[in-house]
């Protein structure tokens, strides 16, 4: 099971204005591709002279991205930013996520998880 978002879900939530952290990004090589790059290797980076660390300065030029796990950043960390207060939404959004995952089907729960957060404008 793949546990963290796709470059697609992560930029769609990234662009709705979610800020959460994680221990995954998805990284800008040389402006060509992303990839999946652990926090660490990204915080290794000197900071620069403003005191900016690499991870400051790609996030806030869109050249870093959160990877977020999704059970345990989004349904657990991050679900009340994701789904609001209403216990009854928030855990049969889990249940349903939890669900897709089980069955492998990862497109489907990114699409779910979409259409049900916050940060979709159409919610």
């Amino acid at each position: 099971m793949e546990k963290y978002t796709s470059l697609g879900l992560s930029k769609k939530l990234n662009d709705a204005g979610f800020k959460g952290e994680s221990e995954m990004y998805w990284e800008n090589i040389q402006k060509k591709d992303f990839v999946l790059t652990p926090k660490e290797t990204l915080l290794e980076i000197v900071p620069n002279s403003e005191g900016w660390t690499y991870l400051d300065e790609g996030l806030s030029k869109g050249n870093v991205i959160p990877a977020y796990d999704i059970l345990n950043d989004l349904c657990v960390k991050y679900y009340m930013e994701l789904f609001g207060g209403n216990r009854y939404v928030v855990l049969g959004c889990i249940e349903s996520i939890i669900e897709l995952l089980q069955q492998g089907k990862k497109e489907d729960c990114e699409k779910y998880l979409w259409d049900n957060c916050l940060f979709n404008n159409n919610n």
